[in-house]
Order: C-alpha cells, then structure tokens, then sequence
C-alpha cells in the first residue's frame, strides 16, 4: 500500500505555523486561504494562552471525531490533526516522534527567512518521511478501508423512472440503486439533502456503501461496492462512514463526491492497540462490570447499536469498564473516547471522562438532555429510560464467568448471526414500501425471539436509512423485560 494512504488515515491535516500565528504551509492544500491563515492566528493564540495562563507547552487538544497535537521547533509549530482512533497513550508516543524527528528539518531556520515555498517543500517532506510511515505503522495503524471499486453518477430525481444523467450505464446494480430511491421517495430520507448507508445486493454477491447528494433536480450517488464476503467488515465501519459524510457534507461549501468517496475507501478498520489492552485485561472476567454498574444488561443494547453513552469515575477503572462494554460492540466501529481531557465535544459511541469534567461539560451546556451517563462510583446511571433486552440479558449472563477470550468468542459469534440477520433486511430495502414490510414481517416470524428481532430492526436502521422511515409499521410484541 502507498504510505499516503497509511498515513492519511491517521493523520487528517499537517500545519506549519510560524511564530506569531503565520500559517506557511498546510496539507492537504486549503480551499480557503483566509480561513487556513485565521486558523494559524487562532493555534498561535491557544498556544500562547497555555504558556501564559499555565505556564506550560499545551500538547493537544481532544475533540470527538478528532485531537490536534502541538510541536513547537525553534520559531515554528508543526500543527496535526489527528483521527479519533488514535488512543490516547499512542497520541503521547506520536507526539514525542514528531518532536525527535522534525528537528533536523529546522537546523539554521527561523521565521523570518523562511519563504512559503520552502515552507511546503519541509512540510510535504514530513509528510511523505519514512519515519511517519514507520511510526505509524509500529503503532498498529496499517489498513484502509477495503474499497473494490467506487463509482459516482448522476441521475434526475424528478422523474420516477429511471433516468441516468451522468456516470457508467452498464450495470444492473446502479439501475437497482435508482429505482430504491424512487420507490422511497415519498417516505424515505431523498427528501434530506443527503444520507448514506449500508446495502446488501445478494442477486449479485455484493454489498454497497451508498451516498446520496440532493440537489434542486438532480441528484449524485456515490457507491462503494465489495464483494459479499467483505460485506461484514462494510458493515462494520458503515457507522463511521456516515459520521465522515455527515461531517463533509456540512462543512464543505461545494462536496465534491469524488473525493469523499475516495476518503471513505481510505477509512480504516482495525485499531492494533485495543487488541493489545484487551490481552492485558485476559485474567478479568466479565463480570467485574457488576462492581461499577448495576444493571448492566439495561447498558448492552445501546453498545450494540452505538449508542451515545458516558462513563464517569476514576480513569483506570472507566478505561476498564469501556474495554469490558466494547466487547458488545466489535461488529460496529464507533469513535469512542476513552477519556476525555481538553475537549469539549462527547464521542459518538462511549466516551469516558472526570466527574470534573462531567460537571464542565453540564455547565457549558454540552450533555445532551436524556443521555446516558454511569456512574462506576455509584454503580448508577441516569438519563432516558432505558430497559433491558432478553437476548443480551441471558448473553451477558452466560459469558460473564468465562476467561475474557472465551466470553468474546461467544458474545461474538452470537452477534454476528444479529448482524447477518440486518444486512439481509437491508436488501430489502430495493423493494416497494408493500413488498418490503412483508420480508420484514417474514424476518420477524422466522426469528421468533422478538428480543433478537429488536436488535436485527435496531441496526437496520442505523446503517440504512433508506429503511428507517418505514421499518416501525412492522408489527412487533412486547421485546423487552
């Protein structure tokens, strides 16, 4: 693999800001130079704040989807943003890497003689080091996405027909992909601006990651397309890859398709590091997770479907308790946070963090109202009413007093029949609204444990949104307990 694609994965931005808050280069190159060389004035003022205020070097700040680390060299400051999958410990060993290796590209330099063409030169050389590459790498972080191809095309969503404007016409699929959206055009997401989600496409053993772009008359799909045996690890990081779009989407004055379904590919999968502390975790069992919270079963289903959720107390043992939750969550990648410092912004899946920072983070009004919040002091929590699922309620209970490895494997492979059962439903979705609700309801009776059911409906409608407006006229008994 080509070490940009290696290294964009984990490293989103690179800065080299001068002294006095000058921004002389940036990667990837900035649309908007005014907005790149305010964002310098503001790096330069945090970090004269930090020295000033608490007479220290501030090194980073966290935020839900991303950190921004600091490395001051003599006049200058090389700025990074950093993906959120990067651990907080391995945030610490990038930090001091950069900090080693770039002092050599400033030997002799200053600010003041340092056009913006050497400025680019020394920042792409960085970027394109050997060193970055293998420091990534030793840190665990190795594989993209898993994109097989990509395709974007454009057709007229004001006709209920099929009508192609731009794009390749020679496949079946984008003709199934069309016509979905028009079967759901009235009561599905084509009336948003833009979605995207997961598609399983068994008359061809494919699975799909699509985004839909809105316009006045027409409209932009983007299609990342796998074969069905990679369609679980599609599935996988399909939550991730809606957070990326939803982020490009409002943030970007004109999305350009092409190249968010390029960054989309480039998502990784795996984080080396979690494998790491979870073989450190062998000996404790599952069950420690009754000593800092009571019910846990009532926690389960929102891991499972990637739930906000926050974890209060002492570092140590929130690290723990997220480590011990996730097992419940291996078959969706969600940005969780393992512990929350200088940031603001709570995680999308499970964010750990102080009652300090818990009282901040209520205070300035950042604690959505309802969210679920445990408390490992108390062993409570509070926020919306949650109830506890049958199905992972007995799952817990039988793996809670096995070794660590042999309780994953379990709760796992009880999981991915879950999952396998929600990528089907998604295919649904390339039928009428009739039609579809009727394999739903086929589904539903074929399961029988209407508390399995309930997960299966849960993830379809996380992941395909093309499902979600009509899901609920399912009809469905009491599920929980």
């Amino acid at each position: 693999m080509h070490k940009d694609s290696i290294i964009s994965n984990l490293i989103l931005k690179l800065q080299l800001v001068a002294l006095g808050g000058l921004m002389l280069a940036e990667l990837p190159e900035p649309t908007d130079q005014t907005r790149s060389q305010l964002s310098g004035g503001i790096m330069s003022a945090i970090m004269s704040f930090s020295k000033e205020v608490h007479n220290k070097e501030i090194e980073a700040l966290s935020y839900a989807d991303r950190s921004i680390i600091f490395i001051p060299i003599n006049d200058f400051t090389i700025v990074a943003e950093v993906s959120s999958t990067v651990s907080k410990e391995n945030l610490t060993r990038l930090i001091e890497e950069f900090r080693v290796r770039t002092e050599l590209y400033f030997i002799g330099l200053n600010s003041d003689g340092l056009g913006v063409s050497e400025a680019e030169q020394i920042l792409n050389q960085i970027y394109r080091s050997d060193w970055l590459e293998e420091t990534i790498t030793g840190l665990g972080y190795q594989r993209p996405l898993i994109g097989e191809e990509r395709i974007v095309i454009k057709f007229n969503h004001q006709s209920l027909e099929y009508n192609l404007i731009e794009g390749p016409d020679n496949s079946d699929l984008i003709k199934k992909v069309i016509n979905m959206i028009n079967f759901h055009s009235i009561d599905g997401p084509v009336k948003e601006d833009h979605c995207a989600g997961f598609l399983m496409v068994p008359t061809i053993r494919k699975a799909i990651f699509l985004v839909h772009f809105k316009g006045e008359t027409n409209s932009d799909l983007g299609l990342i397309i796998v074969p069905s045996e990679k369609a679980s690890k599609l599935f996988r990081l399909t939550h991730m890859m809606q957070l990326e779009t939803d982020q490009y989407h409002d943030n970007t004055k004109n999305p350009d398709l092409v190249k968010l379904m390029k960054q989309l590919s480039q998502i990784r999968d795996h984080d080396a590091e979690y494998d790491e502390k979870l073989a450190s975790l062998e000996a404790k069992k599952l069950n420690f997770l009754e000593d800092y919270v009571k019910d846990v079963d009532k926690i389960l289903p929102q891991v499972v479907v990637g739930n906000s959720v926050l974890v209060v107390g002492d570092e140590e043992i929130v690290d723990e308790v997220i480590m011990g939750l996730h097992h419940f969550g291996e078959h969706i990648v969600v940005p969780h946070i393992r512990w929350l410092t200088g940031g603001d912004e709570i995680g999308n899946g499970l964010t750990g963090l102080s009652h300090t920072k818990l009282k901040e983070l209520k205070d300035a009004g950042k604690v959505p109202e309802g969210m679920i919040c445990i408390d490992t002091d108390s062993k409570k929590f509070d926020g919306q009413k949650i109830k506890s699922n049958k199905f992972l309620k007995e799952l817990f209970k039988s793996s809670k007093n096995l070794p660590r490895a042999q309780a994953s494997e379990i709760i796992k492979n009880q999981l991915y029949i879950i999952v396998s059962f929600a990528m089907t439903g998604t295919s649904y979705a390339f039928n009428p609204k009739s039609e579809l609700l009727s394999l739903l309801q086929d589904m539903k009776g074929s399961i029988k444990d209407n508390s399995q059911y309930e997960l299966i409906q849960n993830l379809i409608e996380i992941v395909n949104p093309w499902i979600k407006a009509v899901i609920n006229e399912v009809t469905l008994d009491d599920v929980w307990i």
